[in-house]
């Protein structure tokens, strides 16, 4: 018996390429959060409960990759809750390092899960008899070579290591899963045990999932459709005789899942991103996926140039006129395929590639960018397919040439092993790129010189890095708004650096320019009232935050309000809106500590406690808090704790004159008057000018029975501080009784 050579299995093969490609994303396995990871997973407020599952119903606000796509904002929800169980930081003040890694290893198991699904449905369908014989018989290793190539194109990195984007994982897995199902469920309409209908189910379940992903798969129930006319010869003249009633079914169901895609976006989920009522108009924009669509044939071939972010600004000019040329004669070359029986499988993969990138990359405008690589993700398993079927059939063409049959018959496998290595070793080194995000946006500026949003994020990505580096932030800025002086998150950002450097004349310029170009921009708007109260004028700061807040009502807006009611001196309206930010978000230690200090200012200790005792826990507890803290112990009535922790506070590192002040007041509660007036003397002592200490040392004097003291400090603030209550209402006491007897 002649020794047949071992050849790999599909599971073997599977597995070394799944090795590959863990191994080619990697690098970015690491990368931090950056660009629209902040408002989709950073500062989403509704992914910080993954039971009840409320982040199913509630979305962030509009404008980020998770608003109105409910299941991948969910699977973000269960990546915050694993952070949490496995003591991995993610609060906004403290966020640990090592927070985005649970995301990205998702990403990367959805991206081999998907795969595998690729694998699975392209191996089945090419083994039906529509199918060429020579691609038929061949069916398994066209479907493996396509598959790997697809795993570790460099093409993908842009899907699967930019966390926000795990949407094109989601919902490329749900689409082949629907097409998969529902080829089972056809090929299993004549066995006995009911598999059928188990798979129609499998497939409408995963369309409704999907539709809940995200758009694309709103063209699912279409290409399930058109694969069945493709493969099983299905024709509208006689679809009742062709199809049974499972068939029927499973098609309404597709199509009614879509119900679901249709819901979220008529109620606005994307309303601030895509949509006929943009700045960009249709044909424009039709005309720059022309342009984008062939751009991305060209890195499906040659991937070279990639690019993180392609702007907002339409193509125009002759810039674009190869790219409808290409279409149109690659759209000509599908329709020839369908009217030919023995092409039309193979039409249907060319049609397939025009359903999944139809919506966004058609004529409705998502003038948010112009272009994305991420959207062929799950688009470039059909060129894929279409390019190694016509080398198969190249191929057979040419064994008659003597040179082919001289060749070692493993080849081909070999080529394909150093395609699938060169790609890898790509997609390695693009990955590397995302954990560096400065090298990252430095990339995106060098092939997109005139993207004005590129340099807003390498400025972002400067002043992130540990320390951060405010000086080449800035100068970034200043190209960026050369390249367009009325970019508004530049302005901002400008001024964030300004009030870092306290110039804060000049932080209130930039963003007064930045609302005379976007009145409505809510980050300007909020910023601009933060330098408002910086500057002694809480009051003008009110209204434009109670704007934001009806603009949108997120725990941002509110702690912000009820920080501005607090510099005020309106204590009384700072609660509300402090409640209602930790009700939305209950990780917001920021809201918690400005709550915990209104409830004191009112002597409600024992109700401020709570939230209290939260901030103390967290890293970013302060002396201060400690000393509020005790306050609030002594009006509960623990005077011995709070006795203790006012101690603690002023002896920790940090320690100021606020921090003083807030242990004698609590001193003074518990009626432990040497403690308070020690406490207080220094604060004083360390500020004299200052009326906090002014007024609660002269309340001790005057309890302790230092009458003249007492009014002296009293007075003196009353002249300095006409509006300070507690000392109006002490010295209006002290004037109003009788002298002691001496």
């Amino acid at each position: 018996m002649a020794h047949r050579p071992a050849v790999l299995g599909p599971a073997v093969l599977g597995v070394i390429l799944a090795i590959v490609a863990v191994l080619a994303f990697a690098p970015a396995v690491a990368a931090p959060f950056d660009f629209d990871d902040f408002p989709a997973i950073v500062n989403n407020p509704t992914i910080r409960s993954a039971w009840p599952p409320s982040a199913l119903i509630h979305t962030p606000p509009l404008g980020t990759p998770a608003s109105g796509r409910p299941v991948a904002n969910y699977s973000f929800a269960l990546n915050y809750a694993a952070n949490r169980a496995l003591g991995i930081s993610q609060t906004l003040i403290a966020p640990s390092p090592r927070a985005p890694v649970g995301y990205h290893v998702v990403n990367v198991a959805l991206h081999l899960g998907t795969a595998l699904l690729l694998y699975l449905f392209l191996s089945a369908a090419l083994r039906l008899d529509g199918v060429t014989p020579l691609i038929r018989q061949r069916a398994t290793l066209v479907a493996m070579a396509t598959t790997a190539i697809w795993l570790v194109h460099p093409l993908q990195t842009e899907a699967v290591d930019y966390i926000s984007q795990r949407t094109e994982l989601l919902v490329s897995a749900c689409y082949l899963t629907t097409l998969w199902a529902a080829l089972r469920s056809r090929l299993a309409e004549h066995d006995s045990r009911g598999r059928a209908g188990r798979w129609a189910v499998l497939a409408v379940a995963s369309s409704a999932i999907g539709m809940a992903s995200k758009e694309v798969m709103i063209t699912a129930p279409v290409a399930v459709l058109l694969f069945d006319v493709a493969f099983f010869k299905l024709w509208w003249r006689s679809f009742g005789e062709q199809t049974s009633s499972l068939r029927r079914a499973l098609y309404a169901g597709l199509f009614v899942s879509a119900g679901i895609c249709i819901a979220l976006v008529v109620t606005g989920g994307r309303s601030t991103s895509a949509g006929f009522g943009g700045p960009i108009p249709w044909y424009r924009y039709l005309y720059s996926q022309a342009w984008a669509v062939a751009h991305y044939l060209r890195l499906a071939i040659w991937p070279t140039g990639l690019t993180l972010d392609y702007g907002t600004t339409p193509v125009a000019g002759t810039a674009g006129i190869p790219g409808p040329v290409l279409l149109v004669a690659f759209a000509a070359g599908v329709i020839v395929a369908w009217i030919k029986s023995t092409t039309r499988w193979l039409a249907f993969f060319g049609t397939w590639f025009f359903l999944v990138l139809a919506p966004s990359s058609s004529i409705v405008p998502i003038y948010t960018e112009i272009a994305a690589e991420r959207r062929i993700y799950l688009a470039l398993a059909p060129v894929i397919l279409v390019i190694v079927v016509a080398v198969v059939a190249l191929a057979r063409r040419m064994q008659r040439l003597p040179w082919m049959n001289r060749l070692p018959r493993a080849a081909p496998a070999a080529l394909l092993a150093l395609l699938v290595a060169a790609f890898a070793t790509i997609t390695f080194q693009r990955s590397a790129l995302y954990a560096e995000p400065v090298a990252l946006w430095r990339d995106t500026i060098h092939k997109r010189p005139r993207n004005v949003r590129a340099y807003d994020n390498l400025a972002a990505a400067y002043m992130r890095t540990d320390p951060p580096d405010l000086r080449a932030a800035d100068s970034v800025l200043r190209i960026a708004l050369a390249v367009d002086s009325a970019y508004t998150p530049s302005l901002v950002r400008a001024a964030s650096i300004a009030i870092e450097h306290n110039d804060l004349a000049a932080a209130r310029g930039l963003l007064e320019r930045a609302l005379r170009t976007s009145p409505d921009d809510e980050a300007a708007t909020a910023r601009y009232s933060k330098v408002l109260i910086a500057q002694g004028d809480p009051e003008k700061a009110i209204p434009l935050l109670q704007r934001v807040v009806r603009a949108d009502p997120g725990a941002d807006a509110y702690v912000d309000l009820g920080s501005a009611y607090l510099t005020s001196g309106r204590v009384d309206s700072a609660v509300a809106p402090l409640v209602r930010a930790i009700a939305l978000d209950s990780s917001r230690v920021d809201a918690m500590r400005y709550l915990g200090g209104a409830l004191v200012e009112q002597n409600r200790g024992a109700e401020a406690l709570p939230y209290l005792e939260r901030v103390a826990a967290d890293s970013s507890a302060a002396a201060f808090d400690v000393a509020v803290e005790s306050l609030a112990l002594a009006q509960a009535g623990r005077f011995a704790d709070a006795s203790q922790l006012a101690a603690r506070a002023v002896s920790m590192r940090g320690a100021d004159v606020g921090t003083a002040v807030f242990a004698g007041r609590a001193m003074l509660v518990s009626r432990h008057l040497p403690e308070a007036d020690m406490y207080l003397t220094a604060a004083l002592r360390a500020a004299p000018n200052d009326p906090r200490p002014m007024t609660w040392l002269g309340i001790t004097k005057a309890q302790r029975g230092d009458r003249e003291e007492a009014l002296r400090l009293l007075r003196r603030v009353v002249s300095v501080a006409p509006n300070d209550e507690a000392a109006r209402s002490a010295l209006a006491q002290l004037e109003g009784a009788p002298k002691p007897a001496r």
